[in-house]
This record gives structure tokens, C-alpha cells and sequence, in this order.
């Protein structure tokens, strides 16, 4: 009865906060779960809710959403040892283990069961459920974030390009435990979370939030349990507009020097602003289309030449997988994988003639070039977007974008090969 009215509380305050689902945070992981790993047959989340002194199934992908924990997952709360069992019929292997959050702590129970057959490794299907317990933690701020709304505006895409800037970023910064982007993004006309690793989407920017945006100022604080220190910053576009905040937080520990922990704040804001073309890209598709991956060959080659020449600000490749006659953004550092080439992608294909332009706002030159393969044959076209202000060489630019393509060239066997997953790093590294 008491999971019920605290789900019932947050379905009454929707409107509060504006479109808010009706959904808890805990039921969307259950569900996206199952959804990654179709062969779990059962999973359960035991949470005691900060409202209530019961420890219940807050979230499941077989309802019962109110039971009571059995003594069995109590005992593993307690002391932590997993709870293996197999079912009267042997037919569903059962792991139970302890919940954790994204500091490791200890939040409730996960019981996680699989299909199983005699014979089957039992060894591996505990740890495949601990990887997978694990992989949940990494998206929880802590035990109160799994009934707040699944969206608190549903409005704001789950599945986007900022999405996965941020799944991204959490790869390969481990020592990060919650990455979120703050924007003021359509339709919204407040400025919201857009993405991040604990879900909160469409919830208001705070007071500390908007003071970052608009002062500048980054915000370093440490939490009200002292286990975890924040840096709060601008986020910023590519050519460095302020377009948000980015929040980053690492777990703490008494006495800690926080120098590294802003270090690596700022390389993970910097990382990002390379990939983000102006606010609204955050919530556009990823992929744009899904019959295009994104981990291809020519993401890589673009991801190599970028590196290699840092003031490029935008790079894109069209493209056209063999026996398809619709050019795509085939790989580019702004995401957009899958889109269409627009009216001035095709004529620079059509006629091999480059497209030269600076942008609407003046910070901005594009050189749009034919795309060339090992063969000097055109197979589509190249996009190189530079910084720019008001009396900048154009032909220099031009000449650079044009070199930059020349570097690709001797690495694309051809249009197949950009479509094709990717190689070894040696192969695909631009020539020098």
C-alpha cells in the first residue's frame, strides 16, 4: 500500500512539473534491462523506499510491484552474500544479489533469473548477472533517484544524440559516477537535463545550474554525505558557445586532492563540446537513421583526422553504401549518422564543384569538397568546418580542407569500406 501511494505522489505531481511520466525511474532500467539482455526471464528490484519502512519490489518485468521482501531478500541485504537457487523444476536458475548505486553502496536486492538446463555453467550466470548488476549501478545517483519519474518531461527525448555523448564519455572516464547536460532546448522553454547516466530527463535547471550558465563560474562542491565531489561548468558547443551546463561527479574520499578531479572535469567538457554542433543537436536521433551503425570505418577515419588537426571544428563525410542511391552522413564528430544529404551535399557530388561558404552567425567557414577513395575516384563528399572571423584567408582554408581530404584519400579502398565496421587503428591512422 505505501509503494502505491508514493507511485500515486509522483503521478499526481506531473503537471507540477510539467509533462512528467507517470513511470519510475527504477520500472525504465527494468525495462531497458530486459530489453538489452532478452534472455533474463525474470527481474526484480528490492528497494526499502525513504518513505516507508518496508523493503518491496519497487520495479519487475512481472509486476507484483508492493511485495514484501521473503527472508531471503533480507538476507542478502544484510550481509551481502548473493543467493543462488535453483527452481522445483530446474528450469530457472535464480540470482539474487545486493543493489548498489553508483558509489557502490548498498541500496536494496536484485534478483536477476535465467533460463537454465542441466548442465549449464552456473558460475557464469552469477557473473553475468553481477556484470549486469553492475552496468544498473552506473545509472544510479542513489536509492531516493529510482522512484523519482522515469521522464519528468516526456517531451525531452531518452534516446538521443546527448544520450550517447554521455554513455560515451562514461567509457572512457570510469572514476566519473554521474555525467549530466543541462540545455535550454525545443520545445522546452526552460533550460532542463537533456541526458545523463541517472536519468532526471526534462527536470529544471536549479539555482546553482543557472548560475554556472550565466556566470561562467564553475560551481566544485561536495555532497551532503561527503562521498562525492561535483564540478559544475558551462558546456559549450564546438565553437565554444556556452549552450549549458555539464555536470561531473567522482566518488570522494576524506582528505582527497580535488586538482585531478577538476582536471579530468575539463577534459570530459572539452571532449564533449568537440562533438556537439550547437544546442539542438543534444536532442536529435542517434543514429539519425537506424539502418546506419555508428562504429564504422569511416567514423574512425574521421575520429583519427580530427585528432590529428585540432582546429577543425566540424568534419563529415557523405556517402553512399553500394546498390543504395541515397547519399548519408556516412560519419562526422557532430552525430547526424544517416541523414540525407541536403541540396548543397548533392550538387558538390553531382558536379565535383566545392561548396564554399561561411555560416549564418560569421564564426563559421565550411569547405565541402568531393570525397576521393585510394583510386582519385569522387564517391561522395567531404565536409571541413573551420573557426572563422571576418577577414580570415578563405583560400587558405580552402587549401587546408583540401589537404585534410588528401590525407583520407590513400585510406578509402572505397564507398563499401566506409560502411564496413572498424579496423586496426594502424590502418585506418591518416597518412604523414
Amino acid at each position: 500500500m505505501r509503494i502505491w501511494l508514493i507511485m500515486m505522489s509522483l503521478s499526481i505531481a506531473g503537471p507540477a512539473l510539467g509533462k512528467a511520466s507517470e513511470t519510475i525511474y527504477a520500472q525504465e532500467l527494468v525495462n531497458r534491462t530486459v530489453a538489452k539482455h532478452p534472455d533474463i526471464a525474470v527481474i526484480a528490484m528490492h528497494v526499502t523506499s525513504p518513505r516507508s519502512g518496508d523493503n518491496v519490489i519497487i520495479a519487475s518485468n512481472i509486476g507484483r510491484i508492493g511485495k514484501q521482501a521473503d527472508a531471503d531478500d533480507l538476507k542478502v541485504i544484510q550481509t551481502g552474500i548473493p543467493h543462488l537457487a535453483l527452481n522445483k523444476t530446474g528450469d530457472r536458475f535464480e540470482v539474487e544479489l545486493v543493489l548498489k548505486d553508483a558509489n557502490s553502496r548498498n541500496i536494496g536486492a536484485l534478483g536477476i533469473v535465467f533460463p537454465y538446463k542441466a548442465g549449464d555453467d552456473k558460475v557464469a550466470l552469477q557473473g553475468r548477472a553481477e556484470g549486469i548488476r553492475d552496468e544498473l549501478a552506473r545509472h544510479i545517483s542513489h536509492r531516493a533517484n529510482l522512484l523519482e519519474p522515469a521522464r519528468y518531461d516526456t517531451t525531452i527525448p531518452t534516446q538521443s544524440y546527448g544520450q550517447s555523448l554521455v554513455d560515451n564519455a562514461l567509457l572512457r572516464h570510469p572514476n566519473v559516477v554521474i555525467l549530466a547536460l543541462h540545455a535550454k532546448v525545443s520545445p522546452s522553454s526552460d533550460n532542463v537535463i537533456v541526458a545523463s547516466n541517472i536519468g532526471r530527463i526534462g527536470k529544471k535547471a536549479d539555482a546553482d545550474d543557472l548560475h554556472v550558465i550565466a556566470t561562467g563560474e564553475d560551481k566544485l562542491e561536495l555532497n551532503e554525505t561527503g562521498d562525492r565531489y561535483e564540478v559544475e561548468q558551462t558546456l559549450w558547443d564546438v565553437s565554444g558557445n556556452t549552450i549549458g551546463a555539464v555536470g561531473v561527479v567522482f566518488a570522494y574520499a576524506k582528505g582527497q586532492d580535488t586538482a585531478p578531479l577538476q582536471f579530468e572535469a575539463k577534459a570530459v567538457r572539452l571532449e564533449l563540446s568537440r562533438r556537439i554542433s550547437n544546442v539542438d543537436n543534444l536532442l536529435q536521433p542517434y543514429p539519425f537513421d537506424a539502418r546506419y551503425s555508428v562504429d564504422t570505418y569511416a567514423q574512425q577515419l574521421v575520429d583519427n583526422l580530427l585528432a590529428a588537426h585540432t582546429d577543425v571544428l566540424i568534419m563529415a563525410i557523405h556517402a553512399a553504401k553500394p546498390g543504395n542511391k541515397e547519399y548519408v552522413i556516412a560519419a562526422s564528430n557532430i552525430g547526424r549518422i544517416g541523414k540525407a544529404a541536403d541540396e548543397d551535399d548533392m550538387k558538390v557530388i553531382k558536379t565535383s564543384v566545392p561548396n564554399l561558404e561561411v555560416n549564418a552567425t560569421g564564426n563559421r567557414f565550411e569547405a565541402e569538397l568531393p570525397l576521393l577513395d585510394s583510386a582519385k575516384r569522387s564517391i561522395g563528399a567531404l565536409s571541413v568546418v573551420f573557426p572563422y572571423k571576418a577577414g580570415d584567408d578563405r583560400s587558405a582554408l580552402r587549401l587546408r580542407a583540401e589537404k585534410i581530404r588528401d590525407e583520407m584519400a590513400p585510406r578509402i579502398p572505397g564507398s563499401a569500406a566506409l560502411f564496413a565496421p572498424e579496423i586496426s587503428h594502424e590502418a585506418a591512422a591518416p597518412a604523414r
